[in-house]
């Protein structure tokens, strides 16, 4: 005759919300920067796209890179940070800490 069989509590397993409450996410900060032959607008809208989801623009500025004459060329740099006290930049698109066609902002 074999051991009699008992029954054995299976060892508590944490829940997922209390696991999911217990995770801790690390803030990232980074920069996007795109070109664009159709306008600084579109430069930008582009770059803000490519930040992920939940990023804050702390940062952006754009400039043209082509000479008169020349097909025209806008570039962007757009900062971001998923950091809770991340300060956003609150800057329309348009006014850029980069100089355009030579003129300081």
């Amino acid at each position: 005759m074999g051991l009699p069989l008992e029954a054995a509590e299976a060892p508590a397993e944490p829940s997922p919300s209390a696991a999911a409450s217990e995770v801790v996410l690390e803030s990232v900060s980074g920069q996007v920067e795109l070109s664009s032959r159709i306008s600084p607008v579109d430069a930008c809208s582009r770059a803000q796209g490519q930040r992920p989801a939940g990023a804050v623009v702390t940062d952006m500025g754009y400039e043209r890179l082509s000479e008169p004459g020349e097909p025209r060329l806008f570039h962007c740099r757009v900062s971001w940070s998923t950091a809770a006290d991340a300060q956003p930049t609150r800057r329309p698109i348009l006014f850029g800490a980069l100089p355009v066609d030579g003129i300081e902002p």
